[in-house]
């Protein structure tokens, strides 16, 4: 099995309507805490779903809704054969998977083709059934899944676990067997850590866990496209603005989750130049010059990370009459990297008379 570079699009549409719609299938009942605070509430994610299917297997259609689906087990799952052909064939046709502990063993299993045929599951066992602690041994320091992941402990993995010759591997437990890799179609990945409420792992295994799952969800649609600036609150051109104004402006992105470090705004006003030092903001730095580049503090809301809404407030009100020009550094970009390039550049002017400009020579004749 290779995935299809080209899929009927009406297969596209179905895999990918929920792209960045997360389904979290378990047999796991009662010992989901952690899950649920530490990858549940991402907001990265759309939304997130849990299922208990220790009960029920899942149909194709209903697993179409959603971009990944994550899955371990701790108990027999209802039917593992079968939600492993469905899991297979919702690969197929778009989706991504993650699998996790104890998927890999031969008692609480998942098996039909997302386990027998290597293309997919990166991660295969030998039929033994061992557990055991271990920590986070060597690992590739440059792939996106190991990205502020250094230190993971006491984690609670499956001995015997082997990697399939075609996947990439990614990271190996101090023990020498298998923590994380991905199939060549980076489509399924596999990691061996318990996420269950029994574990006693601490250190970076939930970022290491949405790392993977997000990387998978990224990547499972090509996007070339960089976000855009939308929203402007003053708009270009609006005259008569408030001198107590905040000016706020949306980052939009279609396709990719906006990334939130690469939002840099600068304010200025054509009133008197001059340097003014400017605050770091609230969420991020607000970059400045001379000529009256205004000290504010930018707040970046990135609940919706399509659609992220920043507020910048100034450290002090509008001068009366003046042309206010606010600009977003072209950096701008998704979490692909897909950068704005352009600076986007809007003016507005604010309420009353302009401030005749002077100097201080003409200021202390008037005493």
């Amino acid at each position: 099995m290779k995935k299809l570079i080209v899929l009927l699009a009406t297969m596209t549409m179905a895999a990918f309507a929920g792209q960045y719609d997360l389904l979290i299938g378990h047999s796991d009942p009662g010992s989901t805490s952690g899950v649920e605070a530490n990858i549940a509430d991402d907001p990265f994610y759309s939304s997130v779903t849990f299922e208990n299917w220790s009960t029920a297997t899942p149909t194709l259609e209903h697993l179409l809704n959603y971009g990944c689906v994550y899955t371990w087990s701790n108990y027999d799952f209802a039917d593992g054969t079968t939600l492993g052909d469905r899991l297979a064939d919702y690969v197929d046709q778009g989706g991504t998977v993650v699998i996790s502990n104890f998927c890999w063993t031969s008692k609480w299993g998942l098996y039909g083709r997302i386990q027998t045929d290597p293309d997919y599951a990166p991660l295969g066992h030998n039929g033994n059934c061992a557990y055991s602690y271990t920590e986070l041994g060597s690992y590739d320091h440059d792939h996106p899944f190991m990205d502020g992941v250094s230190s993971i402990t006491r984690i609670y993995y499956m001995s015997y676990v082997l990697k399939e010759p075609s996947a990439t591997w990614i990271a190996d437990t101090a023990s020498l067997y298998p923590l994380c890799a991905v199939n060549a179609d980076f489509n399924v990945a596999g990691v061996n850590m318990f996420p269950g409420d029994a574990r006693l792992w601490t250190g970076d295994g939930w970022k290491l866990y949405n790392n993977v799952i997000q990387g998978l969800m990224m990547n499972s649609v090509e996007d070339t496209v960089p976000p855009t600036v939308a929203g402007m609150d003053p708009g270009d051109g609006d005259t008569g603005v408030p001198l107590d104004y905040t000016v706020v402006f949306h980052c939009v992105d279609d396709q990719t989750p906006v990334d939130t470090d690469t939002v840099s705004l600068t304010v200025r006003d054509s009133s008197l130049g001059g340097d003014n030092a400017v605050r770091a903001g609230a969420a991020l730095d607000v970059r400045y010059g001379s000529n009256r580049a205004l000290a504010g503090d930018l707040d970046v809301d990135d609940t919706d990370q399509m659609d992220v809404v920043c507020t910048w407030t100034g450290a002090d009100d509008f001068h009366e009459g003046v042309a206010v020009t606010c600009t977003v550094d072209g950096g701008l970009a998704d979490r692909l990297g897909n950068e704005m390039g352009d600076e986007f550049v809007w003016t507005f002017t604010t309420s009353g008379a302009p401030v005749a400009e002077t100097t201080w020579g003409a200021i202390k004749a008037g005493f």
